[in-house]
C-alpha cells in the first residue's frame, strides 16, 4: 500500500463538528490501543491554542464524548471528521 493512498491532510476542526476518536499511541517496541474510546462520537466544544516551550504553536480541541458524557482535551491526528452528506 502506498503513501498516496493515505489522507495525509487533516481538514481544520471548528466548533460544532461531529468527530469520532480513532488515536492510538505507539513506539517502536508496542501499540497501545484504547478500545473504550475507538469509534467514540463527539462534538468540538472549544479550541485553543498550545504553545511548546521548545517547540511550535498547536491546536488542541476539546471535545464532548456522547457516549461516556466525558470531556476531554485531543489533538487533530487523533480526531476523524464526520461529514454529513447533503442530498
Amino acid at each position: 500500500m502506498g503513501i498516496n493512498q493515505f489522507n495525509t491532510q487533516l481538514d481544520e476542526l471548528v466548533v460544532g463538528d461531529l468527530v469520532a476518536f480513532c488515536g492510538y499511541s505507539y513506539t517502536p517496541d508496542f501499540l497501545i490501543y484504547d478500545e473504550e474510546r475507538d469509534g467514540s462520537l463527539g462534538v468540538v466544544v472549544h479550541i485553543r491554542a498550545e504553545m511548546e516551550i521548545t517547540g511550535p504553536m498547536y491546536k488542541t480541541y476539546t471535545v464532548f464524548w456522547f457516549k461516556m458524557g466525558t470531556r476531554t482535551k485531543e489533538i487533530r491526528d487523533h480526531l476523524r471528521l464526520l461529514k454529513l452528506v447533503k442530498r
